[in-house]
């Protein structure tokens, strides 16, 4: 979803620090992750395979609606970070939502303009790093963290704070690990996620950026069509283990500036 992230920031460094060598290893090293890498083109058809239908994902979306409408300002848009297919986009303008998105992804971005939407093909750090301060009212990062280099993820969480006005929110969804299906299983269908995150550590993350109020709040279960009553020891066991393996699919850290 996000191509690339980090290499400008490394080229400016490498060019103004003028250590020798070191911009020849960048290319080499930028081309090497080139050849390796997913197509703008077959990443977007991965994600209608394997992310869900659209409506499923607006579906469970609409959990995050009374979160954003709490603290919108017209005057302080929602900033959508790896909008993708734009479910969210589309949910927040149905709601009278201002929302801008963000995204490196070509197609999903030309689409996302055809439908009309306010968009900005650019990488994340690139785009906040060019933002006043205080200047969104919210911020969410659904199923992108996970594709971000740890370094990455800590100064794009850096930068949230930064633009967000006091009071602010941030939404940051990932595939929930925890559960088995998804940790062991699905979380590795997409190439381009770097590695999972555990929900504590991205919420210790977060607070290191300057967040408070941290709330978790786990979503999307994946099987719940076991009904055993708690009767004895035994099935409760049973129980404990089907969750374990069929549990919440997704995890949210929501956190306030």
């Amino acid at each position: 979803m996000i191509k690339r992230i980090f290499a400008p920031v490394f080229k400016r460094l490498a060019k103004s620090l003028g250590i020798p060598g070191v911009q020849q290893r960048l290319d080499a090293l930028e081309q090497a992750s080139f050849l390796h890498s997913i197509s703008d083109e077959t990443y977007e058809a991965l994600e209608q395979r394997f992310r869900g239908s659209s409506e499923l994902i607006t579906d469970r979306q609409k959990q995050y609606l009374p979160i954003v409408k709490e603290v919108h300002r017209n005057d302080a848009p929602l900033l959508d970070l790896g909008f993708g297919r734009a479910e969210w986009m589309k949910l927040l303008k149905e709601h009278g939502i201002s929302s801008h998105g963000v995204d490196s992804n070509d197609v999903f971005v030309r689409n996302a303009l055809k439908d009309g939407l306010d968009v900005t093909k650019e990488d994340l750090l690139t785009f906040l790093s060019q933002q006043p301060q205080n200047s969104f009212s919210a911020v969410t990062m659904l199923q992108v963290a996970e594709h971000l280099p740890l370094r990455v993820l800590e100064s794009v969480l850096s930068q949230i704070h930064r633009v967000l006005i006091p009071s602010g929110v941030v939404i940051i969804e990932i595939p929930n690990i925890e559960t088995l299906r998804v940790g062991a299983g699905t979380f590795w269908i997409d190439p381009t996620h770097v590695r999972p995150l555990f929900p504590e550590f991205l919420s210790f993350l977060t607070e290191r950026a300057g967040f408070s109020s941290i709330q978790a709040k786990a979503s999307s279960p994946l099987d719940d069509s076991l009904a055993i009553e708690e009767i004895d020891v035994q099935t409760k066991m049973i129980q404990q283990m089907w969750q374990r393996i069929n549990g919440p699919g997704d995890f949210a850290i929501i956190a306030k500036k």
